[in-house]
């Protein structure tokens, strides 16, 4: 149930730590780019090196995927480059790359946004705004 209920509108959904609410995450886009849909995800971690782990994970499990169906892997708001105007992006950032991105004439389409530990984006802090 809570698998399918991914792709309404808007979901939240919260479980206790290794729960596998990543992997759920992750599992989402793999089907999706494996099935050929032409989308744009956001993956937001919270820490530099979770943007390596979570980039990691899905280039190994999507392998040759990517390419066929024209996706790429944007980790870096620097990174999205010119390459193929149809290019299907998977940014995987934190958020202060992420408000960077958007603060930098972002024009580009977003189908799929997912907040990892999301629970710290109501914390009084500079990096939840």
């Amino acid at each position: 149930w809570l698998y399918n209920s991914i792709s309404n509108q808007l979901n939240s959904f919260s479980a206790p730590t290794s729960m596998g609410k990543s992997f759920l995450m992750k599992m989402f886009i793999e089907e999706k780019v494996k099935s050929g849909e032409h989308l744009n995800f956001v993956y937001l971690v919270p820490t530099k090196a979770l943007i390596t782990e979570v980039t990691n994970d899905l280039c190994d499990k999507l392998g040759d995927y990517l390419n066929d169906n024209n996706y790429r892997i944007v980790n870096h708001f620097d990174s999205i480059g010119v390459g193929k105007l149809f290019t299907n992006l998977i940014y995987v950032l934190t958020p202060e790359r992420f408000a960077n991105l958007l603060l930098n004439n972002f024009s580009g389409a977003i189908d799929y946004l997912f907040i990892d530990e999301a629970q710290n984006i109501s914390k009084e802090d500079s990096r939840s705004t």
